[in-house]
């Protein structure tokens, strides 16, 4: 890429690969598995660019149990811990509840926690700026995550030709050390926000099939 007298020439390699076994039961559906993702940059004589040259490797570990508690009611409870290899250890827990009173109608409450490390290529608004990006400073903490959804969904059938499908969400998600940026002096440098956000929405979606 070349924009006047700034030149960004580099070279980056994703890969995912992925193990698990699926165990069932007549009341338990219980997954566990491993998963290893890689990710590296190497600039090709961009000296323009000041950003450094990275490899991150994650190793993952998850289990999950989907509980038939009755037949109404699915209970499920997943853990997985994954190892960066510069941001250390995060322990994910997650917990669900799945509802159905009837055939065409269902409640799902489920919350959970995540987490983003340190990326210059997340935004696409500072990849248009890469030229004044710093490089990322090893005080940069990865965010964290927790959040809260319901998803009501529900589904009927109107004179004997309209499908009528809806289904509602609400979420709330709080974060912990945002990743900002700090701008100055035409330069960019990524930190951590002291602060939380909190992000609360909702989502519908309606869907209407007419059949001839």
């Amino acid at each position: 890429m070349t924009a006047g007298d700034f030149t960004f020439n580099g070279r980056q390699a994703v890969s995912f690969s992925e193990a698990s076994y699926l165990f069932k039961t007549e009341k338990h559906n219980l997954v566990s598995g491993i998963n290893y993702l890689t990710e590296s940059f190497i600039k090709n004589n961009t000296d323009s660019l000041q950003i450094k040259n990275y490899n991150a490797q994650t190793i993952g570990f998850f289990i999950q149990d989907g509980w038939q508690v009755f037949k109404k009611l699915m209970f499920e409870a997943g853990l997985r811990a994954d190892h960066h290899n510069e941001q250390g250890w995060f322990v994910l827990p997650r917990v669900a509840f799945l509802y159905k009173p009837k055939t065409n109608l269902s409640f799902r409450l489920s919350s959970g926690t995540g987490y983003i490390t340190p990326n210059i290529f997340t935004e696409e608004e500072i990849t248009s700026r890469l030229r004044y990006l710093q490089p990322i400073d090893n005080t940069v903490q990865a965010e964290r995550s927790f959040g809260v959804n319901c998803d009501i969904s529900y589904k009927t059938y109107l004179f004997n030709a309209l499908t009528v499908q809806l289904d509602q969400a609400f979420y709330y998600t709080q974060i912990d050390h945002p990743i900002i940026e700090s701008i100055s002096s035409n330069q960019i440098r990524l930190m951590n926000d002291n602060g939380i956000v909190n992000s609360k929405g909702t989502d519908t979606y309606l869907r209407l099939e007419c059949k001839e």
